[in-house]
């Protein structure tokens, strides 16, 4: 089960990020649209739970390192 949690207002802007993210990733997408549930799962692999105003930018940039390591793996 995905259970990632978001504090400090942090949803919105960390969904509309991922939009960007997965356009330019594709393996994050699903039929044309983001696949969430596959970015959740990203997330849980990079070791967190939750997202917070303090921590956003570091799951930001382990979401773009695990997405080049799978590109060149």
């Amino acid at each position: 089960m995905i259970n990632i949690a978001f504090y400090d207002g942090t949803h919105a802007t960390f969904r509309a990020w991922a939009l960007d993210f997965a356009q330019r990733h594709p393996r994050y997408m699903k039929n044309g649209s983001l696949d969430w549930p596959h970015v959740c799962k990203a997330i849980e692999a990079c070791g967190y739970s939750e997202i917070t105003a303090s921590n956003i930018a570091h799951v930001k940039a382990a979401l773009e390192q695990r997405a080049a390591a799978k590109a060149t793996a």
